[in-house]
């Protein structure tokens, strides 16, 4: 028998044998039930979603051709719109679309790119004693024009320093990767050596945009969580010289596709199964998304967009907590001080969109 094969069967036993391991140690954990309070927003929070949140103000992504963001104040129970952030436009102190990241210093990274996620445009740091203060004009700004044309579609990164930032995404000319890091003081981008073991083994934008698609990454300092944006493949790992290294894989299930022309992709198929996630310094949270708006098994794996059991890790991959919430929801969201997750709901029979606090 080939060598090679031989050995990528005994990595992938090894892979499996520890990813089983996790799961069983996560299952014998008690489920904690929690009970949640209904936070109500106006209508100008209702239809945002936070990107971060801490206990002055919820920084909101929005869906609105004149901004990009909101912040919005919560007092007990209610969550009230303050002001628009990141105005849209191609001019000096405007953005085309944004993501944010907090800074190792907790400073606010700002990275614009433009919206049909072909172009980084700019990267600009808002300093903490600003954007506490709601202010978020002030910032320092780097253009990113220069950088080559690349595919960045998930609206997540991380800031690893004083000059360079982590991205799911590569240039064109570099799509066998999933991972670039960007140097936004010189310009330049690197990408990582890592491309996920499945049967599509050379380069190819469709596989790119698979795992890039809704993807999310995390970071805890010198250790990240990369999401997968379809069924249940996550993993922790660090970055070495120029390339990734996976230390511990979480969940292992991988999309099944089929390449289709202009380096789109087709499901061949669909568990209805998937992961909502957030983490913090600390933890690690996934929403166990597999039932439907009543909380019951679904028929159909398009009803599977809701879940209520929350399985917590630490960042070593170990099994803490299981949380088991008294609504289901379609993602979660933890507070800066760690104190809150916020579940984003959908009531059953109004069909409304609802926020659940929980106290951790």
């Amino acid at each position: 028998m080939n060598i090679k094969l031989i050995i990528r069967a005994i990595l992938f036993l090894l892979v499996f044998s520890s990813c089983s391991d996790v799961s069983k140690k996560m299952e014998e954990l008690p489920l904690e039930p929690l009970e949640g309070k209904l936070i109500m927003p106006d209508k100008d929070c209702l239809k945002s979603y936070p990107r971060f949140i801490t206990k002055n103000f919820w920084l909101s992504k929005v869906y609105n051709k004149n901004v990009n963001c909101c912040i919005c104040i919560q007092k007990g129970d209610s969550l009230l719109k303050k002001c628009d952030a990141f105005f849209k436009g191609r001019s000096r102190d405007e953005f085309d679309a944004v993501s944010v990241a907090l800074t190792p210093n907790r400073d606010l990274g700002v990275l614009n790119c433009s919206s049909n996620s072909n172009q980084l445009l700019s990267f600009s740091i808002v300093a903490k004693e600003d954007y506490m203060k709601w202010d978020l004009a002030k910032c320092n700004r780097f253009s990113l024009t220069k950088l080559a044309s690349l595919r960045y579609v998930s609206n997540s990164f991380q800031v690893l320093d004083d000059s360079n930032i982590l991205i799911p995404g590569a240039p064109y000319a570099q799509i066998g990767h999933i991972f670039s890091v960007i140097d936004y003081k010189k310009n330049a981008i690197k990408v990582l050596d890592f491309w996920p073991k499945d049967n599509f083994i050379g380069d190819s934008l469709s596989k790119h945009s698979v795992y890039t698609d809704n993807s999310m990454i995390f970071k805890s300092k010198n250790k990240f969580l990369y999401l997968c944006g379809w069924e249940r493949y996550a993993f922790i790992f660090s970055i070495g010289k120029n390339k990734v290294n996976v230390e511990s894989e979480l969940f292992s299930v991988l999309p099944k596709y089929k390449e289709a022309p202009y380096g789109n992709y087709e499901l061949l198929e669909n568990s209805g199964k998937r992961l909502g996630a957030d983490a913090n310094d600390d933890v690690i949270c996934f929403l166990m998304v597999e039932k439907n708006l009543y909380g019951k098994k679904p028929k159909h794996y398009m009803e599977s967009q809701y879940g209520n059991e929350v399985q917590v890790y630490d960042w070593n991959g170990n099994p803490i907590r299981r949380l088991l919430l008294d609504k289901v929801g379609s993602s979660i969201k933890l507070s800066v001080d760690k104190k809150k997750l916020y579940l984003f709901a959908e009531n059953p029979q109004t069909k409304n969109e609802e926020i659940w606090e929980y106290d951790l």
